[in-house]
């Protein structure tokens, strides 16, 4: 990472009821602990790429790539899916029931697994 760099921005929290937008911005300062972008105003952590809410929630998570940042939303959209699936009554055949748990034991074999 270097001045000059683009990475690009996922809102989150609150900044994500109002628009899901990716945007790209331009490093215009790295110090030690955090980089500064053009817009949105602002720093962000060096070590994770989170927005520096000030002791609040961070309203941006940058990422290097936009397919980075692409499937980070879809990630974030399939586990909520599954959570408001499962948080429900199932009413599920026993032969779908058993096929999802066998996917689930055959990802959850290898923890080092993306």
């Amino acid at each position: 990472m270097k001045v000059g760099d683009a990475i690009y921005l996922r809102p989150q929290g609150n900044a994500a009821r109002y628009s899901k937008e990716i945007k790209k911005a331009i490093i215009k300062k790295i110090g030690r602990k955090y980089f500064e972008v053009d817009r949105p105003q602002g720093r962000f952590f060096i070590s994770d790429l989170m927005h520096d809410g000030g002791g609040y929630f961070s309203s941006w998570k940058g990422y290097l790539s936009p397919k980075d940042a692409e499937d980070s939303a879809e990630e974030e959209e399939i586990i909520k899916e599954l959570t408001l699936f499962f948080n429900k009554k199932i009413t599920l055949s026993l032969k779908k029931l058993r096929e999802i748990s066998a996917i689930l034991r055959q990802d959850n074999a290898d923890p080092l697994k993306d």
